[in-house]
């Protein structure tokens, strides 16, 4: 499978401008991004290669019959996604017959030889699968079923993935409006009937996007700004308002849109959350100071979140893992490895030990699963009574 790589946080992507502009000894840059709705749904992808097409989760290829029902759409809704891959190979083309490359393009000539191996040459859409079933409790779990795009990637097959070529922002606008063509303007006047849609494939371009600019010489002045911003996304799912539905949302997904030599931003990607959707419980406003905490205990309980744990569950269902006695050791590893991956630097500065803060995560991870078996066998038990 071609897995999309996990959306860094926005302290994670200052970390990653900061290293490459002392590693180029360069002045810290003023950065436009672009911004899109952050759909909560779960990440699904159709990867077309010579052999036709497959369709995966983020974790796993996927059967004909999967657990969020994502296989039928596609094949119901193929002649659709086919021509999106028509364009996107027209935009692809353009590419490679560019006379010269940006800094961010010159990584991915290597893929230009993808003309001596067609064979080994796919394209992904990856997209968010969302709507009924999928997830609960937000504006787009009371619509139908739809795919939403928010990204293509071409990549070749036994060569590294950092030579992998990614549309840009402006390449996936320039793809909507091909793909749309008479219908770019299907979302125009809101509330609209998604019932009245032709299909349920859309691009995240379709919805509110959102721009700013970051000063690098002080990112606290943005802090706020997308703070408040993220939160009204949170509070009024935009996806939601355009079909006339009310209700919570997720977050904002941005894209960097400068071109600085030297620094890779076109894949400058950072993602920023409501707070109902944050994995990590914050004390307040400003960074922890960890030397203030008491144990490793506390430490590992600002992270080890009733959202993270959701997140476990919903990994468990999209892995066709039972929820038992039995998957405890599953959810464990995977709160264990999304726990250092998007929070290693924080526990690298807390100064503990690694290791005994694994063996935290995997011990607070598991009374909680403990107890959410016990009281969903409660909840069957009710339910069977009251059959009767």
């Amino acid at each position: 499978m071609i897995k999309y790589s996990s959306t860094s946080l926005f302290k994670n992507a200052l970390s990653s401008i900061y290293y490459s502009v002392h590693k180029h000894n360069l002045e810290l840059p003023v950065l436009e991004f672009n911004g899109t709705v952050k759909v909560h749904g779960a990440n699904h992808s159709v990867v077309f290669n010579h052999d036709g097409y497959y369709c995966q989760s983020k974790n796993r290829i996927l059967e004909k019959e999967d657990a969020y029902q994502f296989s039928p759409f596609v094949e119901k809704n193929m002649n659709v996604l086919n021509n999106i891959k028509k364009n996107a190979d027209i935009i692809f083309e353009q590419f490679k017959n560019k006379a010269t490359f940006s800094y961010d393009e010159k990584a991915s000539l290597h893929i230009l030889n993808s003309d001596k191996n067609p064979e080994g040459l796919s394209v992904t859409l990856y997209g968010e699968w969302t709507g009924n079933n999928v997830q609960s409790g937000v504006a787009v779990s009371e619509l139908p079923n739809m795919f939403i795009i928010f990204k293509v990637r071409y990549s070749q097959k036994n060569l590294s993935s950092e030579y992998d070529y990614w549309f840009s922002s402006e390449e996936m606008e320039k793809l909507k409006k091909m793909s749309l063509n008479d219908q770019i303007n299907r979302l125009q006047k809101t509330p609209v009937d998604i019932h009245h849609i032709d299909h349920k494939v859309f691009f995240i371009q379709e919805f509110p996007q959102y721009h700013f600019k970051l000063d690098m010489r002080d990112p606290s002045q943005s802090q706020e700004f997308l703070s408040q911003l993220t939160q009204k996304v949170e509070d009024d799912c935009p996806v939601g308002k355009t079909f006339g539905v009310k209700g919570i949302g997720e977050g904002i997904v941005w894209s960097c849109v400068s071109e600085i030599e030297k620094i890779n931003t076109k894949n400058l990607i950072f993602k920023t959350k409501g707070k109902r959707h944050s994995v990590v419980k914050e004390k307040k406003v400003v960074t922890i100071d960890y030397e203030t905490q008491e144990s490793i205990k506390e430490l590992v309980e600002v992270v080890v979140t009733e959202n993270r744990l959701n997140q476990g569950l919903d990994y468990l269902k999209e892995m066709g893992i039972e929820r038992n006695m039995q998957s405890v050791s599953d959810l464990i590893t995977f709160m264990i490895q999304d726990c250092f991956k998007e929070e290693e630097e924080r526990f690298i500065d807390s100064g503990f030990d690694l290791k005994l803060i694994k063996k935290e995560i995997a011990q607070q991870s598991k009374i909680w699963y403990i107890d959410f078996i016990k009281n969903s066998e409660e909840k069957n038990k009710t339910h069977v009574i009251k059959i009767r």
